[in-house]
């Protein structure tokens, strides 16, 4: 799969004819936020990370930031030890336990439970977010027999098919135009400079999207509905799908349409695994390169002045767990 962030189609206009953003996730469960929404996928592994987004927040560093840090030693603490496990197999891009168990002809649980993936096991612990680059072992396809009368039809049904997709649907909170923070511009002869306002430091939380409805398209299979009154929707899907579009409000002025990327979501111990969440929480990075970037430091900030939190632009393990809460994996 490609290394691009998916994009979203230029000429689908979002609410009052802006562009809306993209999604991308792994093989299952998750939540999207900031608009767009997050996905789970259910009936494969436990919690299979899904996919989240909106409009991607761009974030310029503000007064007094520090940039990325610039000590190895502090990056190598806020970064994951790469890719791990003995294995054959090598983990590629879009690949989760859930897509290799499928296209293997095996449990996910086969897999996952295998001796030889005790090391992967034990790092990554999901099994369907790993990182392009682990070792993974496949074992051997084991035969086995059941009874059955000759001449008749018999029907069995592969155990973990097909997988669940859940995505939740979220938006920013409607606000009251005289509770909202004053503008500051500065005007200096033809010049003038607009500043945002202070961070307040209160968490400002995403609401549910509610009743939206929908049209979701897994390479070539499509599903329609509404979401929930938590904002979920849930459709089946097969364990190794790559591909898929939703599209909101479908056929009305309002209708916003995504791209969505399964299967690719890293671990979030890893710059990547960050970059790839926050994006899809609409905290846009720039790139999804495994390293600390000027992009990434200032997601991180306007993360944490969104939620409330010191903006630093710090990846500290507070800003990861609370990123990890949100986006559901």
């Amino acid at each position: 799969m490609p290394d691009q962030m998916p994009q979203q189609d230029p000429n689908t206009p979002g609410p009052g004819g802006a562009p809306t953003g993209d999604m991308m996730g792994g093989s299952g469960s998750g939540d999207m936020l900031g608009g767009s929404g997050s996905g789970d996928m259910l009936g494969g592994p436990p919690s299979m990370p899904g996919m989240t987004g909106g409009g991607p927040v761009q974030s310029p560093p503000g007064a007094g930031a520090s940039g990325p840090p610039n000590d190895p030693q502090q990056q190598q603490e806020q970064q994951g030890a790469g890719p791990v496990g003995t294995g054959e197999h090598v983990v590629q891009d879009g690949e989760c336990i859930s897509s290799i168990a499928r296209d293997t002809g095996h449990f996910w649980e086969t897999i996952w439970n295998d001796p030889g993936n005790a090391e992967l096991q034990s790092t990554r612990t999901d099994p369907n977010v790993l990182l392009p680059g682990d070792l993974l072992t496949v074992p051997e396809i084991r035969t086995k027999q059941e009874p059955g009368q000759t001449e008749e039809h018999h029907r069995f049904r592969r155990r973990g098919e097909p997988a669940k997709l859940r995505i939740r649907l979220m938006k920013e909170p409607d606000r009251d135009p005289e509770e909202a923070p004053e503008i500051v511009t500065i005007a200096s002869g033809k010049d003038s400079i607009t500043e945002d306002p202070e961070p307040t430091g209160q968490p400002n939380e995403d609401e549910p999207r509610a009743n939206v409805p929908y049209v979701l398209d897994i390479e070539g299979e499509r599903h329609e509905g509404t979401t929930d009154a938590d904002g979920y929707l849930e459709v089946p899907m097969p364990g190794n799908a790559e591909l898929g579009r939703l599209t909101l409000n479908p056929g009305t002025e309002n209708q916003e349409a995504f791209d969505l990327q399964l299967g690719r979501l890293s671990p979030i111990s890893e710059y990547r695994g960050v970059k790839e969440r926050l994006c899809n929480l609409s905290f846009d990075c720039g790139d999804r390169t495994n390293e600390m970037t000027d992009g990434l430091h200032w997601a991180i900030e306007a993360f944490q002045s969104k939620h409330g939190l010191e903006p630093t632009g710090e990846l500290t393990e507070e800003v990861r767990n609370k990123i990890r809460e949100l986006h559901g994996s």
